[in-house]
C-alpha cells in the first residue's frame, strides 16, 4: 500500500519559494532553516496574522456587533487575548465588499488528489469563498508590505491557485482580493487599499503542481522530514 502524504497550499508554496529563491533579500524570503521549521508547524503567530484572521472574518460574517460610536471597529481575538481594532474607512470598505458580493458562499470545503514518486497526495483545502455569479474562486489576503502594493506577479508564481483549480474541475477563474494595510506605507493618506488579481485555468497546471510536489518529497526524503508529512494511520 501507497504511503499517503498530506501536502497543504501553503506547505508547497513555502517550498516554492524557498527553492525558486523569489523572495531572497526582502522579508517574504524563505531559508532552509524557516522551510524546516514550517514543515515542523513551528511557524510563530504574530499579531500582524491576528490581525489578518479577525479581517477575513469580518468579511464572512459581516461588522454587526463590532461598530463603535465613530465607526471603527473593536473585535477581541480570545484565543489570543488580543483586541483589533479597524477605523471607519476600513468598516466602510468591508461592508462595501459584501455588499458587492451578496452571494458569496464562505469557507467552502475541496480536495485535491495526486500520484508523485509512489505516493498518494491528498490535499484537503478550504477555499475563503466562492461567487456563483460569475462562477469564481475568492481567496482573502491582507498585506502590511512597507514599500507599495503587492505585485500581480508574486501571486502568479503562487501554487495555491492552482491546487484551487485542480481540485475544481467546473471553476476556471481564481481571484486573489488583496486588502493592504497602510500603516507602514509612507505618504499613505488611507488606512488600506485594496486591490485584486484573477488567473485563469492553464494547461500546464497539474504539471508544474506535480514537479514542485516531487521537489518538496525530495526535500523532506533527504531531510528525514518525510513523516511530518505522512497521514497518521
Amino acid at each position: 500500500m501507497r504511503k499517503l502524504l498530506k501536502i497543504s497550499p501553503s506547505t508547497l508554496s513555502q517550498f516554492c519559494a524557498y527553492q525558486t529563491e523569489k523572495f531572497e533579500g526582502t522579508d517574504w524570503q524563505v531559508t532552509k532553516e524557516g522551510l524546516i521549521a514550517f514543515l515542523k508547524g513551528q511557524k510563530l503567530w504574530s499579531p500582524a496574522l491576528t490581525k489578518g484572521h479577525i479581517f477575513h472574518k469580518l468579511l464572512e460574517l459581516g461588522t454587526e456587533g463590532y461598530v463603535q460610536t465613530d465607526g471603527s471597529l473593536r473585535v477581541a481575538s480570545k484565543s489570543k487575548n488580543e483586541t483589533i481594532y479597524f477605523d471607519d474607512y476600513t468598516r466602510r470598505l468591508i461592508d462595501r465588499f459584501r455588499e458587492l458580493h451578496p452571494e458569496m458562499i464562505h469557507e467552502v470545503p475541496c480536495q485535491l488528489k495526486m500520484s508523485v514518486l509512489g505516493y498518494e497526495i491528498i490535499s484537503n483545502m478550504r477555499m475563503d469563498a466562492i461567487n456563483p455569479f460569475p462562477l469564481r474562486i475568492h481567496d482573502f489576503k491582507t498585506s502590511s508590505k512597507q514599500y507599495g502594493r503587492v505585485f500581480e506577479d508574486e501571486y502568479y508564481d503562487s501554487m495555491q491557485w492552482r491546487m484551487y483549480l485542480l481540485a475544481c474541475d467546473d471553476v476556471d477563474n481564481f481571484q486573489y482580493d488583496i486588502f493592504h494595510f497602510q500603516d507602514n506605507v509612507p505618504g499613505a493618506t488611507r488606512s488600506i487599499e485594496y486591490y485584486n488579481f484573477q488567473f485563469w485555468r492553464e494547461s500546464d497546471m497539474e504539471s508544474l503542481v506535480g514537479e514542485y510536489m516531487m521537489g518538496l518529497i525530495q526535500f523532506c526524503e533527504r531531510n528525514g522530514l518525510i513523516d511530518f508529512l505522512t497521514v497518521k494511520s
